[in-house]
């Protein structure tokens, strides 16, 4: 008797998270989702932290500087903040359908943009804001949640198209041609 084949749901860290911000996104348009993409860029500055042109070498406590505010960093910083205490907010809690009873927290605001920038910290303070990112065909742009590192694209035929359009795929695509061409010719294939 055959075995019965399983399909394992794959998830993973934060996307379901990232989902409804994603889908904003996307949704919404670029004029709209701009402040959010700013947001996003200035947190991943400054989760990554200050680089080394900004540090003084002779300072004999260099981060010092930083919480001084002496720094541009240290402005990033102080700037993310004041944006954020803008936001007008307040607590949502949810009850969870589990079996034992438990109430979920966020913070959520009547304003979209609000609660898409919501998101994108409760993202950042995962250490997973760096993973939403456009699809890398010029032709789509649409946001998503990267699963892994290395992915660049919303979807595999993207990754794909985007890769046929490289120098490496055409000078390879060329060679078989011109291989394939010679092979005809010769009468081995028909």
């Amino acid at each position: 008797m055959p075995v019965a084949k399983s399909h394992v749901s794959h998830r993973f860290l934060g996307e379901e998270e990232a989902r409804p911000l994603v889908e904003w996104m996307n949704r919404v348009g670029k004029k709209r989702s701009k402040p959010v993409e700013d947001l996003l860029k200035r947190l991943l500055r400054v989760m990554v932290g200050p680089q080394e042109q900004e540090i003084d070498r002779a300072d004999k406590q260099p981060y010092l500087a930083v919480v001084r505010n002496r720094t541009p960093y240290a402005q990033a910083v102080k700037n993310l903040q004041r944006e954020l205490k803008r936001l007008h907010r307040w607590p949502e809690l949810t009850l969870v359908q589990s079996s034992e009873a438990r109430v979920y927290f966020r913070w959520t605001s009547g304003n979209e943009t609000v609660n898409a920038k919501l998101s994108l910290v409760e993202l950042a303070a995962m250490d997973l804001a760096w993973r939403l990112r456009p699809c890398k065909l010029a032709s789509c742009r649409k946001w998503f949640f990267a699963r892994f590192k290395h992915q660049w694209s919303c979807c595999t035929a993207h990754q794909q198209s985007f890769y046929r359009q490289s120098d490496e795929w055409k000078k390879h695509r060329q060679k078989w041609q011109k291989d394939y061409r010679k092979l005809k010719v010769s009468g081995f294939v028909k």
